[in-house]
């Protein structure tokens, strides 16, 4: 129900005049709804009811059942709505979730307790998990009994909460939400990835695509939670294990294969970036490449590479990567250039050669000027700021 004041607030002052004074005389109109998720608008229905209600108010009425069933929708929850006059259609988003823990009663049935919790899209609790060797194997991500109720159930629906206990198994979206800070969220939709509970009480998320996707290894870190807003899971890759490497020097060998270093393990995450510094040279300019030297390739860029790859690299296989040029995002904006733009390539003096034509002509980088350059394991690309540029004085 929309009270008569805020549909002359919010709603009438975007409508057509003849279709207002039809609505406020009594007709019932057929109005389209989207669901706005993340800025991103999907139409929901065009089927839904608007009219005015007989009562001493003079109120209004939005019919969305099905929107209710779709979004799992209870009392408490907090919605937005409002109209869009360009697209002529209601915009409703989701602002808060009533929540509560999940136990099993004394008759083993899985009932709420404890008091409500409301849930925004900044407060949810995250669970962090290590991968192993076996989530790898099997393409999914175990979940432990404890975390599960702690982290996963308590924003779940009763009814379904109930009913993966019960051994059923729940078909559910996840997005990849690694990236989000430079503007992109990779999404695997409603039915790509199955939720089940497993013989030992633990639970499984089979997500081969997006363990593949992300590149994970064992003993990466990730965080996991589960969006009541939107009913998904939510990924991030946190930390990425990482190693060293140097050639074998085995006697007896004419060749000397690259092997990983048996040494501590560099743990990267976006609070331990380690930059290579680089002034921009008039050769940088006319060729179109940065060139990076054998031992600061070492230092700065292979021990982020997988082996394999960084094996085929140093065999003298070009390698197509992709660069993002952050120097403006704490504007809101990267520049993404993806993995079919720049090559990455060893050259016959041994030293390295990164092919950005088109990156060094769109930033404009000129002598002199000062760039930091590193690879983010986390997204697998080059990361490219300009830090500051050289004033030439007649």
């Amino acid at each position: 129900m929309i009270s008569h004041s805020e549909t002359f607030d919010y709603i009438l002052p975007y409508w057509n005049l003849d279709k207002a004074k039809q609505l406020v005389k009594g007709a019932r109109k057929g109005v389209a709804m989207c669901n706005v998720i993340n800025d991103t608008k999907y139409n929901e229905d065009a089927g839904f009811i608007f009219r005015k209600l007989n009562n001493q108010d003079d109120d209004y009425s939005l019919s969305v059942m099905g929107l209710f069933n779709i979004h799992l929708l209870g009392v408490g929850d907090e919605i937005g709505l409002y109209w869009d006059p360009r697209f002529q259609t209601f915009m409703f988003i989701i602002l808060s979730k009533v929540c509560r823990k999940k136990i099993f009663s004394v008759t083993n049935d899985l009932i709420e307790t404890g008091p409500a919790q409301t849930i925004h899209t900044n407060n949810m609790m995250h669970m962090t998990k290590k991968i192993t060797s076996q989530d790898i194997t099997f393409g999914e991500l175990r979940i432990s009994s404890l975390d599960m109720f702690d982290y996963i159930l308590p924003y779940w629906n009763l009814e379904l909460a109930t009913s993966l206990v019960n051994g059923n198994a729940a078909h559910v979206a996840l997005w990849d939400a690694t990236e989000k800070k430079y503007g992109r969220t990779n999404r695997y939709e409603d039915g790509r990835f199955t939720f089940r509970k497993l013989s030992s009480d633990d639970y499984s998320l089979t997500c081969m695509t997006l363990i593949n996707d992300r590149g994970l290894g064992v003993d990466d870190q990730i965080g996991l939670c589960w969006n009541p807003i939107i009913s998904k899971f939510i990924f991030k890759l946190i930390s990425k294990v990482c190693r060293k490497k140097a050639f074998s020097n085995t006697p007896g060998l004419m060749t000397q294969d690259l092997i990983e270093t048996t040494g501590p393990a560099i743990i990267f995450d976006l609070s331990n970036i380690r930059y290579l510094g680089k002034f921009i040279t008039p050769q940088n300019i006319a060729q179109g490449t940065l060139e990076i030297s054998h031992s600061k390739t070492f230092e700065y860029i292979l021990p982020y590479w997988k082996l394999d790859k960084a094996k085929s690299l140093v065999n003298g296989n070009v390698k197509r990567v992709g660069v993002w040029d952050v120097t403006e995002e704490k504007y809101g904006r990267t520049n993404r250039y993806e993995d079919v733009s720049f090559t990455f390539r060893k050259l016959d003096s041994l030293d390295y050669s990164l092919s950005c034509m088109t990156l060094i002509n769109d930033r404009g980088l000129g002598d002199g000027d000062e760039i930091w350059l590193w690879w983010n394991p986390i997204i697998s690309k080059f990361m490219l700021e300009l830090i500051s540029r050289a004033v030439l004085i007649d």
